[in-house]
């Protein structure tokens, strides 16, 4: 269903196998002396560069479920490993969204992709780290799909659908879960209140996509529905971001939309052509 609102030395191993330009490569940025694992196919033809930003805990292959869907629909593709993550090196810089934005600019420049139209796609916190370079850096963007992405005020809302004792079990998760993070993302984490910062602040002009999750899997001795509500307010607040939005919800996944329904991606970018 649709809801509308007036709403990074360069290394690279070809893979011969393919028919137009594809490598999977480490590029080293100037932001940098880190070198970021990055994946792309160019493919001849009008439609615009999809670029793929993973999100807070996970890399380049959370896409691997979408990235034949796109080929065989004819479209170029760029997803990559942040900083510290998948097979990236890691760096001693802020991984808040501003940075993080920052990164996929000097890497758009080193491929020689940045004047190329594209869609940006941003899976979790990878739609808030997309809607900063989206706001920095607008020119040739032809559309921002945001794939079940947090906006700053949830983990308030979520603590509301708490009882007192699931919010000192859930202290005690979170803490022994981020103790036990790598570098990057306990760093990722550290700098979520900088990129909520920036996402509150954003303006974006062109048309984005809000895709959400319907089929959500809380922990079963949570309140479903309060979360279902927090989580869709939530969601229907990022449409603010842009005078040109829409919402489209999936039934058929929950938060784990690439691996889950990549085709409402597909449908998501349909609508930013």
């Amino acid at each position: 269903m649709i809801y509308r609102s007036t709403l990074f030395t360069i290394i690279f191993i070809a893979l011969s196998h393919f028919t137009k330009a594809q490598s999977d490569s480490f590029i080293q940025i100037p932001q940098g002396r880190s070198s970021i694992h990055v994946v792309y196919e160019i493919i001849e033809g009008n439609k615009p560069l999809i670029v793929l930003q993973s999100g807070a805990r996970s890399h380049s292959a959370v896409w691997t479920a979408l990235i034949p869907t796109l080929k065989k629909q004819g479209y170029s593709y760029l997803a990559y490993d942040r900083p510290g993550l998948g097979t990236s090196d890691a760096t001693e810089a802020k991984r808040d969204a501003l940075t993080i934005a920052k990164e996929l600019r000097q890497l758009l420049l080193k491929l020689e992709f940045h004047d190329k139209d594209m869609i940006l796609v941003g899976h979790s916190m990878g739609g808030v780290y997309q809607t900063a370079f989206n706001h920095l850096f607008p020119n040739n963007i032809k559309g921002l799909v945001m794939l079940d992405s947090p906006n700053g005020n949830w983990e308030e809302r979520l603590r509301g659908c708490l009882s007192p004792s699931q919010n000192l079990d859930r202290d005690q998760a979170l803490k022994e879960m981020r103790s036990s993070l790598s570098v990057a993302i306990r760093a990722e984490y550290e700098g979520a209140e900088a990129s909520f910062d920036l996402l509150q602040k954003a303006s974006v002009k062109n048309d984005v996509v809000i895709v959400t999750g319907g089929n959500q899997n809380w922990p079963a001795d949570y309140n479903s529905n309060c979360l279902d509500e927090a989580w869709n307010k939530g969601q229907k607040e990022l449409m603010k971001i842009s005078s040109n939005s829409i919402q489209l919800i999936t039934e058929t996944s929950g938060h784990g939309i690439p691996q889950q329904d990549p085709f409402v991606i597909l449908q998501a970018i349909r609508n930013l052509l």
